[in-house]
C-alpha cells in the first residue's frame, strides 16, 4: 500500500447493527446464507466488516426498493 492510499475502513459489529438495523443473530444468519457480506478476522476473537461492502449492500437494498416502487407506479 502506498502512503497515498487509505487503508480500508472497518466496522465493528455494533456499528454494522446500527447502520443496517439488523440484530447480531440476523447478521450472522444472513452471512451464512450469502445475503450479507462476510466479516474479516481482525484478531483471534474479533471480526469487522469492510465499510465499502456494507455500503454497497445498503445501496443495493435502496436500489431494490426504488425498482419496486417504479414497478408499482407502472402497474
Amino acid at each position: 500500500m502506498s502512503i497515498h492510499q487509505h487503508p480500508p475502513l472497518l466496522l465493528r459489529r455494533p456499528e454494522v447493527e446500527r447502520l443496517t438495523g439488523k440484530s447480531r443473530t440476523t447478521i450472522y444468519t444472513d452471512v451464512r446464507a450469502g445475503r450479507f457480506p462476510a466479516p474479516i478476522r481482525t484478531g483471534q476473537q474479533s471480526v469487522a466488516w469492510l465499510a465499502s461492502e456494507v455500503d454497497a449492500w445498503l445501496a443495493a437494498r435502496v436500489a431494490e426498493r426504488d425498482s419496486q416502487l417504479r414497478e408499482a407506479e407502472v402497474a
